[in-house]
C-alpha cells in the first residue's frame, strides 16, 4: 500500500499552472509521499489552462517525466464533473473531456480515473448515459472508472443520492464489467451522511470493488476536507474495516492544503504524511 495526495496546480504556491505542479510535487516529496491523485476537474474544462487545449498529451508526459525525476509515481487521477468550473460548456463538450481524461491518466502511468456519477440519475442512467460510454476508452488505455460517492444538499441538509448509499453503490456497480469498473470511496463525504450510512458501512459493503479512496475529514456539516482527525469521522472504525476486507489499494489523501498559509506549507505536510503513515499501519 502506498501514501499519496491530491495535487491541483498552485494549490499551495503561486506562478504558472506547471510551476505550480511542480511546486507541489516537490512539497510531497520533502514530506516523504509516494505519489500523487491529479485533480484535473478545476482546471481540465478552462480555456487557457494545459489540459484543455490541443497540447495536453505534451503536458502530461511533461508531468510524468518531472514526476518520475522526483520518484512519485501517479495513482490515479480524477476527471471533471459536470457543473463544477464547466460554466459556459454544454452536456455534450463536457462528456468529450472524460476520454481524454483516461487517456491523461494512461500516460501518467495511473491505475485509476475518478469519474463522479450525476447525482440525480438512476443507476441506470448513469451506466447507460455516462459510464459505459467510456468502456471502450477504458479498454484502449487500461485504466479503470472508479464510480465515487456524492451527497446532496436539500434545505440545508445533506441526503443521499447516487452511490451515497450502500444499495446505491452496488446497484451501479453490478451494471460495470468490474475489469474496468470500481469504486473509489470517499470518506470525507460519507461521513456527511451521518443518519444514512457511514465509512465504515460503505467499506464493508463494496469488499473487494473498493480499489481507491479519497482521505479527509470534517464535522458533518461541511465538505471541509480536513485532515483526520480534526473531524468527526472515527478512524478506528475506518481502519478496522479497510483490515477487515483485505484493502490492498493506495491511501490518497484529498485533504484542502490551502488552509495553511504558505511557509507552514512544509510542516503542514509533513504531519499529513505522518498521519498517513500512522493510518496505513492500522489497515
Amino acid at each position: 500500500m502506498k501514501l499519496t495526495a491530491y495535487l491541483a496546480h498552485a494549490t499551495l504556491y503561486g506562478g504558472d499552472e506547471f510551476s505550480g505542479y511542480l511546486a507541489t510535487l516537490r512539497l510531497l516529496k520533502e514530506a516523504g509521499f509516494d505519489g500523487y491523485d491529479l485533480a484535473l476537474f478545476a482546471t481540465m474544462p478552462v480555456k487557457g489552462t494545459l489540459f484543455h487545449g490541443p497540447d495536453y498529451a505534451l503536458h502530461a508526459r511533461r508531468l510524468k517525466a518531472e514526476a518520475d525525476r522526483l520518484g512519485l509515481f501517479c495513482n490515479q487521477t480524477h476527471a471533471p464533473f459536470f457543473g463544477y468550473c464547466t460554466e459556459g460548456m454544454t452536456r455534450k463538450e463536457y462528456e468529450a473531456l472524460l476520454p481524454r481524461a483516461l487517456e491523461i491518466t494512461a500516460i501518467l502511468g495511473g491505475k485509476f480515473c475518478v469519474v463522479h456519477p450525476e447525482r440525480d440519475w438512476t443507476p441506470e442512467e448513469n451506466a447507460e448515459k455516462l459510464y459505459l460510454p467510456l468502456l471502450p476508452y477504458a479498454k484502449q488505455y487500461g485504466v479503470s472508472v472508479a464510480l465515487e460517492n456524492l451527497w446532496i444538499s436539500r434545505d440545508g441538509n445533506f441526503v443521499p443520492c447516487a452511490c451515497s448509499t450502500a444499495e446505491s453503490y452496488l446497484r451501479h456497480l453490478a451494471l460495470l464489467d468490474e475489469k474496468y469498473f470500481c469504486a473509489c470511496l470517499d470518506i470525507g463525504h460519507a461521513t456527511l451522511l451521518h443518519g444514512y450510512t457511514s465509512p465504515e458501512e460503505l467499506i464493508r459493503a463494496l469488499g473487494g470493488r473498493l480499489r481507491a479512496l479519497h482521505v479527509h475529514d470534517n464535522d458533518g456539516r461541511d465538505d471541509a476536507h480536513l485532515m483526520p482527525y480534526c473531524g468527526a469521522t472515527d478512524w478506528d472504525k475506518v481502519t478496522a474495516a479497510l483490515k477487515e476486507i483485505g484493502y490492498r489499494g493506495d491511501l490518497t489523501f484529498e485533504v484542502s492544503g490551502e488552509r495553511f498559509p504558505v511557509p507552514l506549507a512544509p510542516s503542514s505536510a509533513a504531519l499529513l504524511h505522518d498521519v498517513g503513515r500512522y493510518l496505513l499501519s492500522k489497515i
